[in-house]
């Protein structure tokens, strides 16, 4: 098996922003030093690999603003490496690049709140993959990774790839409460726990249930972040000072998710996570404590 810690893989952008700091640490945590190169754009991430070098198997870019990669440099890593897997973290500020641009495909492009087990996922796939290094020539790709979607890929694609994924985890004799002004939202956790075999706690009076009907977790919507938000939260800690607390924000920012952690919340994640994501946290957190 080819040890993912000598997987060839080139990091682009600028990596010294916060919303990265996941992705970045498990890549240097993970591929060895002189197997993981670093570089500002592409051209400069060509320039790492003269004739002869092994080319990259992995390519994440670290996006932090719109046009920070015009579709000529794109096109070039693209008809560079057609055979890698190309990851693009992209920050807050290009959320709707997937509607107002299209530099970079669809399938390639996650949010920087998500990435982190996009990327190790990816690392998981590859490794083993490849050949031995006896067997693979140097500056050459042999065939396409498994596990990438093609460039093409539609949005429903894209979707159904990434959410659309079994659960396979069990909530069985956990206690959780849902705590959310949205209807819509509130119900189909409700179910989602239920559907896991949790026991659902009625969310709508904080500090009136007896100690063995107490939830153990709260899923909170934190939506939209105020000081209303946060005196709710505070009324839920205060009514279970051991409960842990899972807030749900749409799209979490590194700021949003340290503020929110601030006010108590255990954990933050995306309303956008795939479910199957969901269910284990809720579970691992349930349990952890």
């Amino acid at each position: 098996m080819h040890s993912t810690a000598y997987l060839p893989t080139l990091l682009l952008g600028d990596t010294t922003h916060p919303e990265f700091r996941g992705v970045v640490s498990l890549l240097r945590g993970t591929i060895a030093h002189q197997r993981l190169l670093e570089a500002v754009n592409v051209r400069e991430g060509q320039a790492l690999f003269p004739p002869g070098r092994e080319l990259p198997d992995l390519v994440v870019v670290c996006q932090t603003w719109s046009d920070q990669f015009s579709a000529a440099e794109v096109h070039t890593l693209l008809a560079w490496l057609p055979l890698a897997r190309l990851i693009c973290c992209y920050g807050p500020w290009c959320d709707s690049d997937g509607r107002t641009r299209d530099i970079w495909p669809l399938a390639v492009r996650v949010p920087a709140s998500d990435a982190e087990p996009v990327v190790a996922n990816a690392l998981r796939e590859l490794q083993g993959a490849r050949p031995s290094e006896g067997g693979r020539s140097g500056g050459t790709q042999g065939s396409p990774l498994p596990g990438r979607l093609p460039l093409t890929a539609s949005r429903n694609e894209v979707y159904e790839d990434r959410h659309v994924q079994p659960i396979t985890t069990s909530l069985r004799g956990l206690r959780i409460a849902v705590s959310s002004a949205d209807r819509a939202w509130r119900q189909m956790m409700q179910r989602l726990v239920q559907g896991q075999q949790g026991t659902v706690i009625d969310g709508s009076t904080p500090g009136r249930l007896p100690g063995g009907d107490q939830p153990q977790v709260l899923l909170w919507d934190a939506d939209p972040i105020c000081p209303e938000r946060r005196e709710d939260l505070a009324r839920w800690r205060r009514a279970y000072p051991g409960l842990r607390v899972m807030a749900f924000v749409g799209f979490p920012r590194v700021d949003q998710v340290e503020e929110l952690q601030r006010w108590g919340a255990t954990r933050v994640c995306s309303k956008l996570s795939p479910l199957a994501e969901l269910v284990a946290a809720v579970a691992d957190l349930a349990r952890r404590g």
